[in-house]
């Protein structure tokens, strides 16, 4: 088996925006929230979020977001950029 500390790391940025709501904050905060809860590395700036780990947690988290935001019926727009050697430790 691989190691994914040397190999699968990524950085990715996200950026969530919530569609048709009066109140982005709470969609936005709930987001915040899922990605600490994630256990992933994050840095929450004011226009993204960078997270840091292995591909696939990076790709569950994702998933993670978008049936959370489904369930609650959060209509959205999310923009992630994925890199392989953006912030990445090899």
């Amino acid at each position: 088996m691989r190691n994914m500390e040397k190999t699968g790391l990524v950085s990715c940025q996200l950026s969530f925006y919530p569609l048709g709501t009066p109140d982005t904050n709470k969609s936005v905060k709930e987001v915040v929230k899922i990605i600490e809860k994630s256990g992933l590395e994050s840095e929450v700036n004011d226009m993204s979020t960078i997270i840091k780990g292995n591909i696939q947690e990076t790709t569950e988290l994702l998933d993670n977001i978008q049936q959370i935001m489904d369930k609650n019926g959060i209509s959205y727009t999310l923009v992630a950029i994925i890199s392989n050697v953006c912030g990445c430790k090899r």
